[in-house]
């Protein structure tokens, strides 16, 4: 702003998904409030930077990311392999037991030692993402089959110490949960895990509408199906199937998925009834399926089918865009480098002319002088024909630069006091305008009435004479 005041400001459109402009938010967002912290002028008077900061330094290296990541890794072949050799006695795998207990606990401190962190970083911007809200759950989630151990340990109540054992082996399982961690940390994955989840969204309705259909077909089949629950047949394996309205979703469900949908068909036509009757029951069964299987089916598959080729797209989109910003970027730099190199040269040939003439004003030049002289002069021709060369124009790399120059997506933020003072210098600009152009109206009017009157002044003195010569 302080080389350009006037410059236009720029408003660049991004095209992105709605789950990456939410994330690229939240990162505009956390370092819009971090410089906000840094500019604080407790921050800056300070002798060490706050312990807010450093957490938010920690938490954001690159180093630390790693870690956790690799961490969670090494943390799940762990898990692995303790559930492996968990139960099995002997000796021989009690040293390997220890060394994997200490790895869990010791995986188990530093993830709960990243939470804390990003507690003293900001704790209440840690629960405005959905994603730290997940973080923390997982982590609890894996926490409490510990703290549960660590309550049958301290408790004297042995009925008591016994319920916590037993339910501490069953939240046990919930240290698997740790894994989910890695959706975290990768983005891609955070992309196809929200995709599921819209896709989940759009299947709710369809959903909804398979539940109506379904209750309606067990309603349907308990009153069809009354005289097959109350046979006398004694071989019917799923007599049962359509005895009360629970037992009759459950079928509904089990044909749904086509299990052993044949075997429910042809133990319904052991019993012997009407004709009529055993038409509308194979044709409650075959009906069901066209519609379970073969509609429904086909359009939760087709909906998931039909989002992840969006997220296909979409990551395809962002990789191409991020392989033509590399591209530009490399091309800028070479660009820049050569303007760089442009310039060094130009810089050279002013600085060799210039000196060229102090020798040609210096009378007492001697031999070593003019040699030093012609040296220059044909330095300076090998330069400027170098530099008029078509492989050396600088217009020329401009122009074939200019399409990397447009893609150059750099955004610029600025606070919003400072577009604040640009809309005031803005404003004060066009009054100044408006001043310049009453004051050069004043003038050209001042002008016009001095021309004026050196006009009426010979006219004037024409008059005068003329009536001095007419008096008597």
């Amino acid at each position: 702003m302080s080389e350009n005041p006037h410059c236009p400001i720029k408003l660049q459109k991004y095209e992105a998904s709605k789950e990456e402009y939410k994330d690229r938010e939240e990162e505009n967002d956390s370092m819009r409030n971090l410089r906000r912290r840094i500019n604080r002028v407790r921050v800056r008077q300070a002798d060490n930077p706050p312990i807010d900061i450093w957490a938010n330094w920690v938490v954001s290296s690159f180093f630390f990311k790693n870690l956790i990541l690799s961490l969670i890794i090494v943390n799940v072949i762990v898990l692995g392999i303790q559930a492996e050799i968990g139960e099995v006695p002997g000796e021989n795998l009690h040293l390997l037991k220890i060394v994997l207990a200490l790895l869990d606990y010791c995986a188990l401190f530093v993830f709960i030692l990243e939470i804390g962190l990003k507690w003293i970083d900001d704790f209440w911007e840690f629960w405005v993402s959905g994603w730290n809200i997940f973080d923390f759950l997982v982590t609890l989630l894996s926490v409490l089959p510990d703290v549960i151990g660590m309550m049958r340990v301290l408790g004297n109540n042995p009925q008591v110490t016994g319920d916590f054992g037993s339910v501490g082996q069953y939240f046990r399982v919930f240290r698997i949960v740790r894994a989910l961690k890695m959706v975290i940390h990768f983005k891609q994955m955070r992309l196809i895990a929200l995709a599921i989840t819209k896709a989940f969204r759009a299947l709710l309705f369809i959903t909804v509408l398979l539940f109506i259909f379904a209750y309606i077909f067990a309603i349907v089949g308990v009153m069809f199906f009354d005289k097959f629950s109350h046979s006398d047949t004694h071989d019917l394996e799923y007599r049962e199937a359509f005895s009360s309205m629970l037992n009759a979703l459950l079928t509904l469900w089990q044909i749904f998925t086509l299990d052993q949908w044949l075997k429910i068909y042809n133990d319904i036509q052991k019993v012997t009834v009407e004709k009529t009757t055993n038409w509308l029951w194979s044709a409650y069964i075959i009906f069901w399926i066209l519609i379970g299987s073969f509609v429904f089916q086909n359009i939760f598959a087709g909906i998931m089918v039909n989002n992840f080729q969006i997220i296909r797209t979409e990551l395809y989109q962002e990789a191409k865009k991020r392989i033509e910003l590399e591209k530009a970027e490399l091309n800028l730099e070479k660009l820049g480098v050569e303007l760089h190199e442009y310039n060094r040269r130009q810089s050279k040939d002013k600085a060799n002319i210039n000196e060229e003439d102090q020798t040609k004003q210096d009378p007492t030049n001697s031999f070593l002088n003019e040699q030093r002289n012609k040296n220059i002069r044909r330095s300076r021709h090998s330069i400027e024909r170098k530099s008029s060369s078509p492989e050396l124009d600088i217009q020329e790399k401009i122009e074939k630069n200019l399409h990397n120059l447009i893609l150059d997506n750099t955004m610029y933020c600025w606070p919003e006091d400072t577009f604040f003072r640009y809309l005031q210098a803005m404003e004060s600009l066009q009054e100044n305008l408006h001043e310049r152009q009453t004051i050069i109206e004043m003038i050209n009017q001042s002008l016009l009435n001095m021309l004026d009157n050196t006009a009426l002044k010979p006219m004037k003195t024409k008059e005068n004479l003329l009536s001095s010569l007419l008096k008597p």
